[in-house]
């Protein structure tokens, strides 16, 4: 594991992040729960809980995967709800992060929705043939 994932509690504190964006919209689909699954393992968290673990001050290399997972989880069925925009915002806010960053991530967003929306319709042409 690497050394920026190397506290209990910042793992817990960046599953936590998750599960609020996961559960934004108070239903968790199956893409959802797969990726959470993946996060979990990815921090070495084997009980999938939120846990209280108030005020972490997670680093820089820490909150900037956590902003790029959160994006990623939000696009896993394919809309990124109000709910899940507040929550994005929210995380933005307490770490102060850049606009520059947050700009990046967007694009980076934008594209990676752009290439699934193809990636299904490909699928789907190839499955009606």
């Amino acid at each position: 594991m690497s050394e920026f994932l190397s506290n209990q509690e910042h793992r817990q504190s960046i599953l936590n992040w998750l599960l609020k964006l996961a559960y934004a919209d108070n239903r968790l689909t199956a893409e959802e729960e797969q990726l959470i699954k993946g996060f979990a393992a990815t921090l070495n968290i084997s009980n999938i809980e939120y846990k209280d673990v108030s005020n972490i001050d997670l680093s820089c290399e820490e909150v900037l995967f956590t902003l790029r997972e959160m994006y990623r989880l939000s696009i896993a069925d394919g809309v990124l709800s109000k709910e899940e925009q507040e929550i994005l915002n929210t995380f933005v806010s307490t770490y102060t992060v850049s606009s520059e960053i947050v700009e990046a991530t967007k694009k980076w967003f934008e594209a990676i929705r752009s290439c699934e929306q193809e990636y299904r319709n490909a699928i789907q042409k190839a499955l009606s043939l």
